[in-house]
């Protein structure tokens, strides 16, 4: 499991840009909620309209104890300048939450989130401005989202759960083995430094600049997220040390 220690770090480091300092909807200071789905800093009152638009925005409490190493990358690979660019470039900005949100803008967004912060490339053509407007099929995006959304929280927390079951328990070697492999660290780590470029250079280029300052940040988290995953590493090896012997 991530301790509230690294999950309290990241939140802090990534609040080091002061957009993410208040709400990516209505600008309300020192937002308390997370829409994971977009990667976005929100309040408890936008909060509570995300909650209405279904799976198109998964809401999580920044107190949450049980935030995964995906969504925490999903969090760094987002960020409120980067959707504030998004949604500024498609003139969609002032759009109510209800509307905004259900836009096809941003499902390109949410599925270009989805595949970066996978550690996957997006080569999906870009929207013009006039289509990014049109409204979406929800019930389409619900479904789309659903399953690819799910594949963002087999890694790392949940995995780590049924890791502390098996550990308890002698001659589950296999059973250990399986769930390391789910894990995928190796192929976690080697694809987390390039998830911020990827989506760096698709907002720089499409949708304004994002500053210096912002990018380092990122990669300094990203960073921090890398030290996460080693120590749970760790503690995968020390368990199975422990089964093993």
């Amino acid at each position: 499991m991530i301790s509230r220690t690294s999950i309290d770090q990241v939140f802090v480091r990534l609040q080091e840009d002061i957009e993410n300092c208040s709400c990516a909807d209505c600008n309300c200071p020192s937002p308390v909620f997370a829409s994971v789905s977009h990667g976005t800093f929100i309040c408890s009152m936008c909060a509570a309209l995300h909650n209405n638009l279904g799976n198109l925005s998964e809401i999580r409490s920044l107190l949450s104890n049980d935030w995964t190493l995906a969504e925490l990358k999903r969090m760094v690979s987002g960020g409120n300048s980067a959707l504030k660019e998004f949604v500024i470039h498609y003139e969609i900005n002032d759009l109510p939450i209800h509307d905004k949100y259900k836009t096809r803008a941003l499902a390109l967004y949410r599925r270009m989130l989805t595949e970066i912060a996978l550690g996957k490339s997006f080569d999906e053509e870009l929207l013009s401005v006039e289509e990014g407007k049109i409204s979406i099929d929800v019930d389409e995006e619900n479904n789309w989202f659903k399953g690819i959304y799910s594949r963002t929280k087999t890694i790392g927390g949940q995995a780590l759960q049924h890791l502390d079951q098996f550990s308890e328990k002698t001659g589950l070697k296999s059973a250990t083995e399986k769930i390391i492999k789910e894990m995928k660290i190796e192929e976690i780590k080697g694809k987390t430094s390039a998830v911020f470029e990827n989506i760096a250079g698709k907002v720089k280029i499409n949708f304004g600049k994002v500053s210096d300052k912002t990018i380092k940040l990122k990669e300094d988290t990203f960073a921090l997220l890398k030290d996460i995953e080693e120590s749970i590493e760790s503690g995968i090896a020390k368990a199975r040390n422990k089964i093993t012997n």
